[in-house]
């Protein structure tokens, strides 16, 4: 595997949590037969959530999140498929979870 290095940030305020996560992916050169050397890359991911008190004793979290925000093309050097189906690219998302 190659030597990967993470960052990560959390902060929090008031009921407010954000996370910045930073991974610095080396390029893998040193492969077995058969295999193929794969680029580094660097990914940035952010989130920031809420939690809501709902009246009748139920929660609600609402997370706004990025993933790859710098767009790199990924891969993973111990996939069978890396060549043919990189990482995901850029995404932006909103994610809603209830509890009762």
């Amino acid at each position: 595997n190659p030597t990967r290095n993470i960052y990560r940030f959390t902060y929090s305020i008031s009921d407010i949590k954000s996370n910045l996560t930073l991974s610095d992916v080396a390029a893998q050169k040193e492969v077995a037969t058969n295999e193929t050397t794969t680029a580094g890359f660097k990914m940035l991911d952010v989130s920031f959530s809420k939690d809501f008190k709902l009246s009748w004793g139920s929660d609600l979290n609402v997370t706004f999140f990025g993933r790859n925000l710098l767009d790199e093309v990924a891969r993973n050097h111990t996939s069978f498929v890396k060549n043919e189906e990189p990482l995901a690219g850029r995404n932006i998302g909103l994610k809603l979870s209830f509890s009762f």
